[in-house]
């Protein structure tokens, strides 16, 4: 099998930086959100916006149709969810999609989303949402990219309601009603920055998802479904296993008492500087571990010059879709059950490996 490293998925993009070339990390609590950008030479803006396709269900539970009708091509969110007010079975697809412009095209490795509930998506319906699985469910919907099972992420959506307190039915409709305002509130504390084309994610200093989109039009669309319905409800499951916040700021003022004659304000920026300091350092030897890491390709569709391939490591699963060896679309997820102090242990020894000098008399 071909391989790849996340070098080469994300060639051309860089982490956003601030006037003094330090990464620009957002936080809330546990979690940290770094921003990708790029030349405007890579920034390739002809593809339709993935929040204008319509959809239908027409052939059946599982089988969903997606409705490009602008005069360009579109690829879907990865794991977009179509959800609507009508009494039809609500579908979402296990991966990205290409579609030609002015055209359709059928995915039959979708899913339905509602264990209980009958009838078909109409492409004319005016309620219809166009969001994207919670980040909990990304891992299993790629996993199952080309089985052909109407109720394979049933079990999941389930689990994944328990844990969050949004009941037991197998509904993802139920994680949206019940978490609403709290998702909301989350977005608020993220600012959408100019000239971004994707996003790292990590939580307790661990890379768990990285997206990387065509263009900073593309990325701008869909930020506010990226991260208030996937990711917000990483903050969500944290909040109810009530995991402690950063205790960087605390540490740092234990560590650092206020001198005499210094005044509060100096010396509050004082300690936030080395509390942003201390988490760039971190989240910069995060992204540099994750270089070490190579994954398998393996084809999931090739149509009119664009090819999918779904992407696995041992820690890692995910999909690239490309055209001409140019990657458009980059989204990878961590593995539930991988724990990535393994990840980092390996760079270590790989980079004391480097540093060797080869052996001589």
């Amino acid at each position: 099998m071909t391989k790849i490293d996340v070098q080469e998925l994300l060639k051309g993009m860089r982490p956003l930086k601030d006037e003094s070339g330090n990464i620009i990390v957002q936080s809330i609590n546990n979690m940290q959100i770094v921003c990708l950008t790029t030349d405007d030479e890579y920034n390739i803006d002809k593809f339709a916006n993935p929040l204008s396709v319509s959809v239908d269900t027409r052939r059946g539970y599982g089988h969903l149709t997606v409705h490009n009708e602008e005069n360009k091509p579109a690829i879907t969110l990865p794991q977009a969810a179509y959800l609507t007010k009508q009494r039809v079975q609500d579908h979402a697809m296990t991966k990205a999609g290409y579609v030609p412009s002015s055209n359709a095209r059928d995915f039959d490795d979708s899913c339905c989303v509602e264990s209980s509930q009958a009838g078909q998506i109409s492409k004319n319906d005016s309620t219809l949402k166009r969001t994207i699985l919670p980040y909990y469910l990304k891992e299993t919907a790629l996993s199952v990219v080309g089985k052909d099972d109407m109720g394979k992420l049933w079990n999941s959506i389930g689990s994944f309601n328990s844990s969050i307190s949004a009941g037991t039915r197998q509904h993802i409709a139920d994680y949206y009603d019940k978490h609403d305002k709290k998702l909301e509130q989350f977005i608020a504390h993220f600012e959408k920055p100019k000239r971004c084309i994707g996003t790292i994610v990590l939580v307790d200093g661990e890379i768990v998802a990285i997206d990387k989109f065509p263009s900073f039009t593309y990325a701008d669309q869909v930020w506010d479904t990226l991260i208030r319905d996937c990711y917000g409800s990483i903050a969500i499951t944290q909040e109810i296993k009530n995991v402690d916040k950063d205790k960087k700021f605390t540490q740092f003022a234990d560590q650092n008492k206020k001198k005499t004659g210094e005044s509060t304000s100096d010396y509050l920026r004082k300690i936030l500087g080395k509390t942003k300091k201390s988490i760039e350092g971190d989240v910069r030897e995060r992204i540099e571990d994750i270089f070490e890491v190579e994954f398998t390709k393996k084809l999931d569709n090739s149509k009119d010059g664009y090819k999918s391939e779904v992407i696995e490591s041992e820690g890692y699963i995910g999909q690239v879709i490309s055209e001409s060896g140019y990657n458009h679309l980059v989204s990878i997820v961590k593995r539930s059950a991988f724990d990535a102090k393994r990840l980092r242990k390996a760079s270590e020894m790989k980079k004391k490996a480097r540093s060797q000098d080869r052996f001589s008399l």
